[in-house]
């Protein structure tokens, strides 16, 4: 059976204490029969930065990232093409420096 959602996942990386962050989001997306992952990104670091493409692997795609402004769900995806792209047999591994 075909599905009409445009997500089968939303990863919901906003700090908890933004104005922007709804303590209701997870039942409310779960009510949709979407999945529902919270991984704050507290501080852009690299560690965070790998928990976060991490949580890519157990996720049903399309994916949808949202955070408050979008600054760090656009490093997150760019971050998670890149890794798409590069990390395979062909190129060996996948790396990424925070200054």
């Amino acid at each position: 059976m075909a599905s009409n959602k445009l997500f089968q996942s939303v990863l919901n990386i906003l700090r908890g204490d933004s104005p922007a962050y709804c303590k209701s989001e997870e039942e409310i997306v779960n009510a949709t029969g979407i999945t529902y992952c919270y991984a704050p990104v507290l501080l852009v670091t690299s560690q965070t930065l790998i928990e976060v493409l991490q949580k890519f692997q157990d996720l049903p795609t399309p994916i949808l990232v949202h955070d408050d402004i979008g600054q760090r769900a656009g490093l997150v995806v760019l971050l998670r093409a890149a890794q798409q792209k590069f990390m395979t047999g062909k190129y060996g591994s996948f790396g990424f420096t925070i200054a």
